[in-house]
């Protein structure tokens, strides 16, 4: 019998690539909670890359001096980089060019591929967080951990189709990740907490719109990821005005742009 469920797709996907990486994998010579560590100097930059090294384990690990690559499977292999200086983030550009997918680089850091390496890129938003000092509340209404189900119907409704693909969105079903709110039992209303913790995937459908249903769902999210320590944050492009102006007023602050990008 064949199975169609996302974890099989991405255990086999790690199978080949580990395989492709035996013996090199780990390279960074730290255990995974040293690696952490060093995350904590910045923990609102280094924030999707701590949740991401805690949901996914790696098929591979590079160093250069201080800095450090890891990669992981969600959707497809992502490469998160902790790396503050030009030279260490251009070595481990060199160790990692067997994969081609990088997640939540800075300005900086682009600026400092676009001088080493021709890439494309995939989004780009601003990264937005919020304050433990903050507090959030939505209407009460009904928010339902949606189900394996409700799959087909919300990946149909969602406006970021060409990016994301329909095995992710199964994923964080299967995970329970994906919030949602239902009339006559079908989703009108949805949100997820990605695979690096970022609150997002917020789909509201027109006729619902302007009728709170964003807040409480996006409260319902930070109220999960404060539950587990963690803090809350979600990406934004700059044409997006109606979530700017959500979050904005939810409390959440601009903290730096963070781009997406597939190198060629």
């Amino acid at each position: 019998m064949k199975d169609n469920h996302p974890d099989t797709f991405i255990k086999n996907m790690k199978c080949v690539i580990i395989f492709m990486f035996k013996g090199d994998g780990k390279m960074a010579g730290l255990s995974i909670e040293e690696m952490r560590d060093r995350l904590s100097i910045n923990p609102m930059r280094y924030a999707n890359m701590d949740n991401f090294m805690e949901n996914y384990p790696p098929i591979a690990e590079f160093r250069a001096g201080e800095s450090f690559a890891y990669v992981g499977i969600s959707d497809r292999p992502w490469v998160y980089l902790f790396a503050e200086k030009e030279e260490e983030f251009s070595t481990l550009i060199h160790k990692t060019k067997s994969f081609s997918n990088f997640a939540v680089l800075t300005d900086e850091q682009l600026r400092w591929l676009d001088k080493i390496q021709t890439f494309q890129t995939l989004i780009s938003c601003g990264k937005y967080c919020l304050s433990k000092d903050k507090i959030v509340t939505g209407f009460d209404c009904s928010i339902e951990i949606l189900n394996e189900t409700d799959g087909d119907y919300i990946y149909a409704i969602y406006a970021y189709r060409g990016i994301v693909t329909k095995e992710y969105l199964l994923d964080l079903i299967y995970k329970k990740n994906m919030y949602g709110i239902k009339h006559n039992g079908v989703p009108f209303a949805m949100i997820g907490i990605q695979d690096d913790g970022a609150i997002g995937l917020l789909q509201v459908l027109p006729e619902y719109r302007r009728k709170g249903y964003a807040t409480a769902l996006v409260s319902e999210c930070v109220k999960m990821m404060r539950m587990k320590g963690k803090i809350p944050f979600a990406h934004i492009e700059k044409d997006h005005t109606a979530s700017l102006a959500l979050v904005a007023k939810m409390g959440f602050e601009f903290v730096e742009n963070v781009h997406w990008v597939i190198l060629n």
